[in-house]
């Protein structure tokens, strides 16, 4: 099986730093959207043997490299370790209720502290582009201490 790098998957890589650094723009420069953003990348053999392979993939910008990645890929061999963990049995997303919608319910509760409305307030102020639900969200009121593991379902808000 072979992978390969593209434009697509540098952008990809650079997208949240891009949206990162746009955040950033003074109010003399909010209404500056990016416009354009080059990607060039080259790659280098380092080693291929019968079963294992390593590769470097250098993107470069303006003469400058943005990305170093190094890669060894294996033949696909039968082995008997797993490297992941079964999928755990939990409700679906549409069954869960998001963070923001979770802390709308906390805040229509009268008796909610000052200083937890506060801050929760402060969650809900955040735009985030994630879609967040807990399948165990947490309960103010209970006293008890819970696993400490946490199960969520995310993904983007609107277009990628």
């Amino acid at each position: 099986m072979f992978f390969f790098l593209t434009e697509g998957h540098i952008i990809g890589f650079l997208a949240p730093n891009v949206f990162s650094g746009a955040r950033l723009l003074d109010r003399l420069f909010e209404h500056f959207y990016a416009h354009s953003l080059h990607c060039y990348f080259g790659t280098q053999k380092y080693l291929c043997c019968t079963s294992f392979c390593v590769r470097s993939v250098k993107a470069i910008q303006h003469g400058q490299p943005i990305l170093i990645c190094q890669a060894s890929f294996h033949m696909q061999q039968p082995s008997p370790l797993e490297h992941q963990f079964t999928m755990p049995s939990v409700p679906p997303p549409d069954a869960l209720l998001t963070i923001e919608e979770l802390i709308q319910h906390y805040l229509s509760d009268p008796n909610l502290a000052d200083n937890t409305r506060q801050g929760l307030n402060k969650i809900l102020a955040d735009e985030v582009p994630i879609e967040i639900k807990p399948v165990n969200p947490p309960d103010f009121y209970r006293r008890v201490a819970m696993e400490p593991k946490k199960l969520f379902w995310v993904r983007a808000r609107g277009h990628i």
